[in-house]
């Protein structure tokens, strides 16, 4: 059995992709919103759904649509590291995101859409809404 921890961080992340985007759009997990301490004087519940001040925010690539521009296919688990590389300074990007086990990308968050199936929850977002990609 293969222990490797890149081996392992992409097993467990095919095993989330059992939702396969098509029509361009990419899977991806929400990161985890940090709550801030609201110093206003009125009182909102704790339950109740704050709209997000910020347009843009990280979210983690899961998978891409086979019909996605060739960078993110690229990122997508199944696909060797060699096989991404174009020559380009995205080969940086690409390699680090394999080599770390997750890429973070730049999102327009008003795009993200929730799809909730057999109280599952996915988030999707159409390749067009992905601005950037985050090296960490």
């Amino acid at each position: 059995m293969i222990s490797h921890p890149l081996w392992t961080s992409l097993k467990v992340k095919s095993q989330m992709c059992k939702f396969k985007p098509f029509n361009k759009h990419v899977l991806v997990k929400k990161t985890a919103e940090q709550k801030s301490p609201d110093l206003s004087p009125v009182l909102i519940p704790e339950d109740a759904k704050l709209e997000n001040k910020e347009r843009y925010g990280l979210v983690e690539f899961i998978c891409a649509a086979t019909d996605c521009e060739g960078f993110l296919k690229g990122l997508n688990p199944e696909q060797p590291t060699w096989a991404t590389q174009t020559g380009t300074m995205d080969d940086v990007f690409t390699t680090s995101a394999k080599t770390n086990g997750h890429t973070n990308l730049v999102v327009d968050q008003t795009m993200v859409e929730e799809i909730k199936i057999n109280d599952r929850l996915f988030h999707v977002v159409h390749q067009n809404y992905i601005v950037g990609i985050i090296d960490e």
